[in-house]
């Protein structure tokens, strides 16, 4: 099953995983963001029932919009924020990847403005809800896709996922894959089609969606690190370093795409590879 960080709120599970998320449980009826800023399960359940209750594609075409979070990024932005002493702090803290100081800052710069801090509370708990939907779609689809540049092919030969290693010298150890297959990278020209197998499932790593900011550099990404909401609609699921590329799994690429034909070769004996 989905490994989730975002799970339903409510039980001890949930509570651990959230304090991996630095969102901690306090009660079985509140979830605490930061110090003096909370958000109630039973507003995250009750949005939870209204998502359930959607197949994926209309969640995720509508999860954005129902929650605001175009319009409460610009808010976001203008908020980060009015003194130059919280503005440095609030810097420094991002830089390091301290997002308890980063929701601290925020939401106590965001309070001061009442309507607006309740659009952001209500925003977050709809991400909490959608994050749950997420990894419960993890658990039930058959697919999930990555977008990949034809350099990439290369890397699957050894059958496993593993990540390239980034500018800075590092490796961010996971895949990002999607459980949206109408999500599309047109600058990309191979599509994969990945059966989420048993032993799939058991590798996948969800990811929580958080209204709040997270600005990470993608070589700095790494698998436990949240996503900002704005971009809900790419329903990232992750697996790790290592992971095998599962039996069955597709490489469709587009007739236009410069590739190494050696490469194909050598992946059509392990894979499917089609061109179109």
């Amino acid at each position: 099953m989905p490994r989730n960080d975002a799970p339903d709120t409510g039980n001890s599970d949930a509570a651990a995983d959230s304090r991996r998320c630095l969102m901690t449980v306090h009660t079985a009826g509140t979830i605490a963001l930061a110090e003096g800023h909370t958000i109630e399960s039973a507003v995250v359940h009750k949005k939870r029932r209204l998502l359930d209750d959607l197949p994926i594609e209309t969640v995720l075409r509508q999860v954005k919009v129902v929650a605001g979070v175009d319009a409460l990024s610009e808010l976001l932005d203008r908020s980060r924020f009015e003194g130059g002493v919280i503005s440095d702090a609030y810097r420094a803290a991002a830089a390091r990847k301290d997002w308890m100081e980063v929701d601290q800052l925020a939401l106590d710069a965001l309070a001061r403005n009442r309507a607006v801090y309740a659009k952001v509370l209500d925003a977050e708990a709809w991400m909490y809800a959608f994050s749950g939907r997420l990894c419960t779609e993890a658990e039930t689809a058959h697919a999930a896709f990555r977008w990949i540049d034809p350099l990439e092919l290369q890397s699957y030969l050894g059958g496993v996922f593993e990540s390239k290693m980034e500018d800075n010298r590092t490796r961010r150890g996971f895949k990002a894959l999607t459980i949206n297959p109408d999500l599309k990278f047109l600058w990309r020209k191979v599509m994969m089609t990945i059966p989420l197998n048993l032993d799939m499932r058991k590798c996948i790593k969800c990811v929580r969606y958080t209204t709040l900011p997270r600005q990470v550099k993608v070589e700095d990404e790494r698998i436990a690190d949240e996503m900002a909401a704005v971009n809900a609609n790419e329903a990232e699921i992750r697996v790790p370093d290592g992971t095998a590329v599962p039996v069955g799994t597709v490489f469709t690429i587009q007739h236009d795409a410069l590739v190494d034909k050696r490469v194909i070769a050598m992946l059509k004996e392990m894979y499917t590879v089609t061109i179109k």
